[in-house]
Parts: structure tokens; sequence; C-alpha cells
């Protein structure tokens, strides 16, 4: 009889992972579906959404279809580390006659479908699926551009990263990472506090360097020219309209400051006397964060726990974006990343993941409806924008404020300290004491 019963209460286990999974999977392949149709049908939803996709498409046929070599010959604006979902679409179409956004698209929701699965197996550590519903919910109502832009390539890297993390595999976390670095270049910024949280710190460092470093490889004869297009071009950018600097100077004009709008980098800039002392404050600020992440996260004695990275990346990435002189609606999917990494790990809490879904809401109504009148000053397009960084800065607050009760550094209304689920690793468990 207790093997009957036993046998019962695992079919029934069994059946009540069924139906959470089917519904996770079903829900996902809804709302991804309901992109797709307003990607497909111009009418229902504003073109210039897609625009990145056709400048990939062009970068694409220039490499595939007239031979030229990226960077030195056909200039990009992004590490290597995108290239073969530019070129694959680009290949597709040019021997196969595939369209290449149809291509595209299709390749961004199997991304999009592996950052699943990896918070999902991330949840599963912790017994949850809060990470991979945010993950599901959060995304589309950022709206088509999830899939019309390549961002989503380096945010899954980074749950990949913390999956890995939590399964005690250090090497593989660090060449997840590498390869976020090489397909984005603000991975770059969550390097450093890997390094110092991950009991492995040899292994990680080595497995992103073998990652970047083959991924450069091919492309040796043109690194002068991937670091003028790559490096080059983001260190030209001036103030974008829609960052926390480029809305308070906005601000400012209405209340008589000299400030203009520009279309530039793809973009909109802010063109002010003094925007160059504000670029050099949001670089110092920038960099700033990282060494204060740095500092803190040596003196928490956190080290290889998976828990701390995760809080600590989305933390970074906050703070990041807040005191960054750039702001794109697609930056938002790196953030919802890191935020889904922390929910699965029972990090971020209801408040903030409310903060990010409003911040989210608000950026998509801001772009593309309201984008374009930026430019122009109309009073609803600015108050959106502001209500959008206002949502975000709040968010940073409650993400450092979760962090720093993850270090240990403050109590944030009860103690860090929570138990390890029964999945942990026991090697982690007993080092215990995370538009363009």
């Amino acid at each position: 009889m207790n093997v009957v019963r036993s046998v019962g209460l695992r079919l029934g286990s069994l059946r009540r992972l069924d139906r959470r999974l089917l519904a996770l999977v079903g829900a996902f392949l809804l709302t991804r579906s309901v992109m797709v149709v307003l990607v497909a049908n111009p009418p229902l939803y504003p073109r210039a959404v897609g625009s990145d996709v056709v400048l990939y498409r062009q970068w694409g046929s220039q490499v595939v279809a007239s031979g030229g070599m990226p960077y030195s010959e056909v200039p990009i604006e992004y590490p290597p580390g995108i290239l073969p979902f530019v070129l694959a679409p680009a290949w597709l179409q040019h021997h196969l006659k595939i369209p290449f956004p149809a291509s595209f698209i299709l390749l961004m929701i199997a991304v999009d479908g592996l950052g699943l699965t990896g918070l999902r197996r991330l949840g599963r550590r912790w017994g949850s699926d809060l990470g991979a519903w945010l993950w599901v919910v959060a995304l589309p109502l950022l709206g088509p551009i999830v899939l019309l832009r390549l961002d989503l390539v380096p945010a899954v890297a980074t749950i990949w990263c913390l999956e890995r993390a939590a399964a005690g595999r250090w090497t593989a976390a660090g060449a997840s990472l590498g390869f976020g670095c090489l397909a984005k270049l603000y991975p770059v910024f969550l390097l450093p506090a890997a390094i110092v949280i991950a009991p492995q710190r040899r292994r990680l460092v080595q497995a992103a360097l073998a990652v970047g470093l083959l991924g450069i490889a091919p492309l040796a004869g043109s690194i002068r020219a991937m670091a003028a297009h790559v490096a080059g071009y983001h260190a030209d950018r001036g103030i974008q309209v829609e960052s926390l600097w480029g809305n308070f100077l906005l601000l400012a004009d209405r209340l008589g400051y000299d400030a203009m709008v520009q279309a530039r980098f793809g973009s909109f800039e802010v063109i002010a006397g003094i925007a160059g002392t504000v670029k050099t404050l949001s670089t110092g600020l920038s960099l700033a964060v990282i060494g204060l992440v740095v500092w803190v996260a040596r003196r928490s004695h956190r080290q290889g726990d998976p828990r701390y990275l995760a809080a600590t990346f989305f933390a970074t990435l906050a703070l990041l974006l807040v005191t960054g002189r750039v702001l794109s609606p697609q930056y938002l999917i790196w953030l919802v990343a890191l935020a889904a990494g922390a929910a699965a790990v029972h990090i971020a809490d209801r408040r903030t993941m409310a903060l990010l879904l409003a911040a989210i809401l608000l950026t998509h109504v801001e772009f593309p409806f309201w984008f374009f009148d930026l430019p122009s000053g109309e009073p609803v397009s600015r108050a959106v924008l502001t209500a959008r960084n206002v949502c975000l800065i709040t968010l940073a607050f409650c993400a450092v404020r979760a962090w720093l009760a993850a270090s240990g550094t403050q109590s944030a209304g009860g103690s860090h300290e929570r138990e390890l689920p029964a999945a942990m690793p026991q090697s982690l468990a007993s080092e215990r004491p995370d538009h363009r």
C-alpha cells in the first residue's frame, strides 16, 4: 500500500508539474504569436519599430551576397558575437529566397525560448517559476521590438551565466558571460562583479577570454576597424533623448535653458552647451558604479552564492541604465533578463516587479507611439518619458536595496539569509557563509 501511495503521489506531482509547464509554454507561444502578427501587419503597428532589421539585412547582404569583410569593408556597430544572427538570415535570403525579416524573427524567437529554458532551470533549483513567468509576460509588454533587435542575444547569455553558476559550473558561467560580451558591450561591466563573486575565478576568466578570442580570431585582420566601428561608435554618442540626462535637459529646456534635439546615431540626441560636461559626468558615474559594486562584493563574503550573483547583476545593470547617457527602449530587454534571474532565486520582490512592468509599459507607450514627438516638445511625449524614468530610478533603488540586503550590509526588514534549496549542489552549499 505504501508503494502504491508513493507512486500515486509522484504521479499527482508530475501532473501538477505538467500543467504548470503547459501553461508556461502556452503563454509563451500565445504572446509571441501576437507579437509576430503585429510585426507582419504594418497597418496594426508603426513601421518604425522594424527599422533596425533593415540595417541588419543591409549588413548581411553586403557580407553574404557581395563578399564584403565585416568591419573592414562593412561597417557594423556591434561586436562579432551577433554576426551569426545577421549572416544566417542573409544566407537564407540569398540562397533560399526566404525573406530576411521572417528568418530573423524566427531566430529571435528561438533565442527567446532559450532564455525561458534557462530561467525555468534556474527557478527549479529554488522551486519557483516566477522568473520564467516574468520573462513570458514582461517582454510582450515591451512590444514587437523584442523580436526586431539583437538585444535578446546578450540578455539570454546573462541568464545562462546565472543558471550555470547556480549549477556550480563556473567555467560554463564564464563562457556564457564571455559570449554576452562578444555580442554586446554591456555584459563587460558585469564581468568584474562575476570575477569577485565566483569561487573559481581563474576558470571563469579563462572561459570568458577563450570565448572572446575564439569569436575575434576569424576577424583578426579587421581588429582595428572593429574597434573603430564598435567602441568608437558608442564612445562618440552624445546624450540620447530617452536617457535620464536627456530627460533632465528637456525639462530644463521647458524652463528656459537652450537645448535642442537632433537626429543622430539612429536616434535623437539632445544638443546643449552643457552636453559635453553631462557626458563626462555620466561616464564618471557609470565607472563609479562598477567600482562600488566590486568593493561591496569583495566585502560581502558571499563568494560562490549564485543568489548573490543574481542580485549583484540586477542592481549593477539597473544603476548603469540610470547613469548611462544612452537608454534605448530595447535596453530594457537586458533588465528583464536579470530581473527574471533575480526573481527566480527569490531576490526581487513584488514592488520591484511592479515597477519593472510599469517602466516597460511606459517605454512601449513612448516608443514607437510618442517617440517622434519628443523633438517638438509635445507635452504628453515628455510626460510619458519622465514617468518612465522615474520608475527606473525607483526600480534601481529597490534593486540596490535588495542587493545590499543580500550583501549583509543592511537588514532590509529582515534577515537576508535564506535556506539553500534541496537541489543546490553540495559544492556551493559548502561555500556559502546576484534602437541602439
